[in-house]
């Protein structure tokens, strides 16, 4: 079970964040999908989803999987399931299958561009009406099917199963995180002191990703790509061990 800690002032701003852009979900629908980007290149069309995408790309250099737990509806569901089914996610080993949609889909893309000579046109807003994704039958239909998945996948495998597994947008996020890191780039993370921790494991209990952070305090630094800055690990240290740093990691 989650302590009743009353919640901090980050903890808030990321429920009313998220909350919002479930709310929006029908609206911006299009604008996550991958298969609209696919589409557009076949007409040799940027999609206003493959420029997110690669805003998701540049913003993750600075600021990690910060979209998974302040912006992203799918992460949003997930996180609802908890109140239902809060046990971790296990299954690590199954991590891969999100780049077995990843990387052919890289590959598609490009092909698409290639096969159609190259770019065309921008289009934001392509296959929306005024800009909403959601507008007619087959569109909800879609949408409550891709809601459907993230609300499952939780529910029969533990928190964020979804986002471990299947999330076409993490590998953008994770490529971006890495290049930071190669290039030597200042970044938000999550920082440990050794010194301070007192082992309690409230922060691996509290991490919404599964992660075992109290590993990480050895190294001081919480690195692993599938931390996502939620800070729920460092709102539960009772000692203050871990923080949310800017600096080169």
């Amino acid at each position: 079970m989650k302590s009743m800690k009353p919640k901090t002032v980050s903890a808030k701003i990321r429920i009313i964040s998220t909350t919002f852009f479930l709310l929006l979900f029908p609206v911006i629908f299009y604008y996550l999908s991958p298969v609209i980007p696919l589409a557009g290149a076949s007409e040799g069309i940027i999609t206003g989803s493959l420029i997110i995408f690669g805003l998701m790309f540049i913003f993750s250099i600075f600021f990690g999987r910060l979209f998974c737990s302040y912006i992203c509806p799918g992460g949003k569901i997930e996180d609802l399931v908890e109140g239902a089914q809060n046990k971790k996610f296990r299954r690590t080993r199954f991590n891969w299958i999100k780049y077995l949609i990843w990387i052919p889909w890289v590959f598609m893309l490009l092909f698409l561009f290639w096969k159609t000579g190259g770019v065309n046109a921008v289009n934001f807003t392509y296959m929306t009406v005024s800009g909403i994704s959601v507008s007619d039958v087959p569109s909800l239909i879609i949408f409550i099917i891709v809601s459907l998945i993230f609300f499952i996948l939780p529910l029969l495998f533990g928190r964020r199963a979804a986002c471990h597994t299947i999330c076409w947008m993490a590998p953008f996020m994770i490529a971006g995180k890495k290049l930071g890191k190669t290039l030597n780039i200042p970044s938000l993370h999550i920082s440990a002191d050794k010194d301070s921790c007192i082992h309690c494991l409230r922060c691996n209990e509290r991490c919404v990703m599964s992660i075992d952070v109290e590993r990480y305090v050895d190294k001081e630094n919480v690195d692993t790509t599938d931390c996502i800055l939620c800070s729920e690990c460092v709102d539960a240290c009772p000692v203050s061990a871990l923080s949310l740093k800017w600096s080169r990691q």
